[in-house]
């Protein structure tokens, strides 16, 4: 094996395990209450994926003939999602918003432990009259993105070690009723060939960073 060869070896292998070793310590995502997650310190694993420092905040705002309404204290919200390459949690509970000034929000934030290549954000919902029922997500790297029920997309951007999320889930009602039953959010590593060119990318660095240097000695 050339010095080379053995150089892009050693990036590949230096960068999967530094991603393996980010989520090495955790336990796996629990599911069922929510309550497990509202615990001072606590942090746990979906595949290669660590979610830690939870943040829960609810508001509900009615005037006049509305009403507005959330439970997220049931024995089944939480549960696990991995899809493909993606991987995260599910939380299913009923929400809803309905008259003529009402209006109620979720907003769960949390740290996600990676290595991160983008995020995933699915909502489920129904809009009946005059009502919106929306679903957003923000990153710390400034990345965002904003759905209504029903709805799902994805958020590419460049390979990050861990990122906070906040979510707003939201119902509005303005003479109609919006409801909310369950939304997702994952995230995925990059992928193994996004790996490798990582890889030979430091191992062109350091070839080129020799020959510089073999110049300048000769």
């Amino acid at each position: 094996m050339t010095r080379t060869m053995a150089f892009t070896t050693l990036a590949i292998a230096a960068v999967l395990l530094a991603g393996l070793c980010a989520s090495a310590e955790a336990a796996p995502c629990p599911t069922g209450s929510l309550d497990q997650y509202f615990a001072s310190g606590f942090s746990c694993q979906v595949g290669p994926m660590t979610f830690e420092d939870f943040g829960f905040q609810f508001s509900l705002i009615v005037i006049g003939a509305g009403s507005a309404s959330i439970d997220a204290s049931g024995p089944n919200v939480v549960s696990i999602f991995q899809s493909g390459n993606e991987f995260g949690l599910t939380f299913t509970y009923p929400q809803f918003a309905s008259g003529s000034t009402a209006s109620v929000e979720f907003r769960p934030d949390f740290e996600v432990v990676g290595p991160i290549a983008d995020a995933f954000l699915s909502f489920s919902g129904d809009v009946v009259g005059s009502a919106q029922a929306t679903a957003s997500l923000a990153l710390s790297n400034g990345g965002t993105l904003s759905l209504s029920a029903p709805g799902s997309g994805f958020l590419a951007f460049a390979r990050v070690p861990n990122v906070h999320s906040t979510l707003h889930i939201v119902d509005m009602a303005t003479g109609g009723t919006a409801t909310t039953t369950s939304f997702t959010v994952a995230f995925s590593t990059p992928q193994p060939a996004t790996l490798a060119l990582l890889g030979l990318g430091f191992a062109a660095l350091g070839l080129s960073r020799r020959r510089r240097r073999r110049r300048a000695i000769s």
